[in-house]
């Protein structure tokens, strides 16, 4: 679903050359042995019940635990880059503040004040260098959250101030990302979300020096699953994106990585096969292929040398509807008009592809399913992506990862 980046990769940005000319061996491997990356005999292909997609009591679970309870990725180190910068999400359902205090620690509380529970910001960013302003009768608070004046004091009645302070919500910032718990609870590792090998990978890729082209939101009627389906394999470009993305990029060829619920998934452009014809001393592995990484529950990136793709899902308020973030990053400052203008045409593209193909087939597959008269969904052995994440999904709210999977069809 993405346009592929033709710059070449610059030494020092992101992983080693020699991790990356091995993906581009395998890659190379995959291509002339007209296979690709595949689960066993015994995992694939594998029958998933519709109602993974269709099931209400499911869906108000997956909300509760992997959205409210859970930590997330809800912002880049660059979307808050000086202090009093904050950002405010409520796609989980539950209003956040996040913002950087004067000692440039990221702090997230919900944004709520504690007086009558208005929203202290009602935007998406901004910038507020002497903290934050109730709305409705100007209680005000710094950036790390504690209650520093009430308007009228004198009339209103003694209270302590240092118990009505905001509500914090247990925030980490690293790699150049930010998690946040949506609701409150003790304090996160983003190393034991993402792992000893995951975490270090993406800091590689300097994911928080970038800067924002454009950002836009798609709501679809659609399960957020199903929407996110469309992400993890390659499978489709070639019959889906014949004209785009399947005339530059091989389909049905990809390498897979697996990190605990998380995974990275790597595409190869078609000129890759120009790499058999160089010394591989001279090679830009990066040049000829991408990484999608999926970190779970919902979060998309696509990383080249010259962009980084962002995309978040979201459940929506019934089970057939969800909420996807698309934001586009460049990996360099844009300088001139023309840099700016070939940036927002790059995010006009790719949104436009996602609009009109994947999201477009993901609503005609989410008919079918609310009919009631297509039982399963089948992933193959070259969707072996799909397998471990839906089975990462069922395993982290507490049901069992194979209870999905129908008697297979002989």
């Amino acid at each position: 679903i993405f346009i592929l980046s033709y710059i070449s990769f610059v030494r020092g940005e992101g992983m080693k050359k020699e991790d990356l000319d091995l993906i581009a061996k395998e890659l190379l491997g995959l291509i002339e042995g007209k296979t690709t990356t595949m689960a066993s005999d015994e995992e694939a292909p594998y029958y998933v019940d519709i109602n993974t997609y269709t099931d209400p009591e499911l869906f108000e679970r997956e909300k509760k635990m992997l959205f409210k309870e859970r930590p997330l990725l809800l912002a880049f180190s660059n979307d808050l880059p000086e202090t009093g910068d904050f950002i405010t999400n409520e796609d989980t359902g539950i209003p956040i503040l996040i913002t950087r205090n004067s000692k440039g620690r990221v702090k997230a509380f919900l944004n709520v004040c504690r007086h009558r529970g208005a929203r202290l910001e009602d935007v998406p960013c901004g910038k507020k260098p002497r903290g934050f302003v109730c709305p409705y009768h100007a209680w005000k608070y710094d950036h790390n959250g504690k209650l520093t004046s009430i308007y009228g004091e004198d009339t209103f009645g003694e209270i302590d101030k240092s118990s009505h302070g905001l509500t914090e919500l247990a925030a980490e910032e690293k790699y150049g990302m930010i998690y946040v718990r949506p609701t409150p609870g003790p304090s996160m590792s983003v190393d034991d979300i993402l792992g000893d090998k995951l975490g270090p990978q993406l800091g590689t890729w300097d994911l928080g020096s970038m800067h924002l082209v454009d950002r836009k939101i798609f709501t679809m009627p659609t399960n957020w699953k199903l929407a996110l389906d469309t992400f993890c394999e390659g499978y489709h470009f070639g019959p889906l994106h014949s004209e785009t993305i399947g005339d530059t990029t091989y389909s049905n060829v990809m390498t897979y990585d697996k990190y605990g619920y998380n995974h990275r998934v790597g595409f190869a452009n078609k000129t890759i096969l120009e790499l058999n014809d160089l010394p591989e001393s001279e090679w830009e592995p990066l040049h000829h292929f991408q990484f999608v990484y999926f970190l779970f529950p919902n979060v998309i990136i696509l990383v080249s040398p010259d962009y980084v793709n962002y995309f978040e899902l979201y459940p929506g308020k019934q089970v057939n509807n969800h909420l996807t973030r698309f934001s586009l990053y460049k990996r360099y400052p844009m300088k001139t008009k023309k840099e700016k203008k070939e940036a927002q045409d790059q995010y006009d593209f790719i949104y436009s592809v996602v609009e009109k193909d994947d999201y477009w087939v993901s609503e005609n597959v989410m008919k079918g399913f609310k009919s009631g008269l297509h039982p399963h969904s089948i992933f193959g052995k070259n969707e072996l992506s799909l397998i471990y994440m839906h089975q990462a999904f069922r395993d982290a709210v507490g049901l069992d990862p194979k209870d999905v999977e129908l008697k297979r069809v002989k």
